[in-house]
């Protein structure tokens, strides 16, 4: 199960199985003008914002590590939402290197 995500020419699901579950060990949310699921990034924790359909860093400055805390989170989110003009997903940030391996699933 998941929710479909719409983008130019491909019809993907998001694996809302995770973001329900917390399976994966971070918290997570998915930005799509407005918050997937009603679910809404809550408490003083650090969140890194990342186009949703992107890799390799791209579209990420150091602007987008925010506290969830912050007077301006929401503001942020939408900010690069519009920027980006791509869903976004909001990730617990944990420090160190990240390494993510795209999976395609073909019929």
């Amino acid at each position: 199960m998941g929710i479909p995500v719409h983008w130019p020419e491909i019809n993907i699901m998001f694996p809302t199985f995770f973001l329900q579950n917390n399976l994966h060990g971070l918290k997570t949310w998915v930005y799509e003008d407005g918050w997937q699921l009603g679910i809404v990034p809550d408490g003083n924790m650090e969140v890194i914002i990342k186009p949703l359909f992107e890799s390799a860093s791209k579209g990420i400055r150091p602007d987008c590590i925010i506290k969830t805390s912050s007077i301006n989170f929401e503001n942020k989110v939408r900010e690069k939402y519009l920027e980006l003009k791509s869903p976004l997903v909001i990730e617990q940030f944990i420090h160190g290197y990240e390494c993510k391996v795209p999976i395609f699933v073909l019929d």
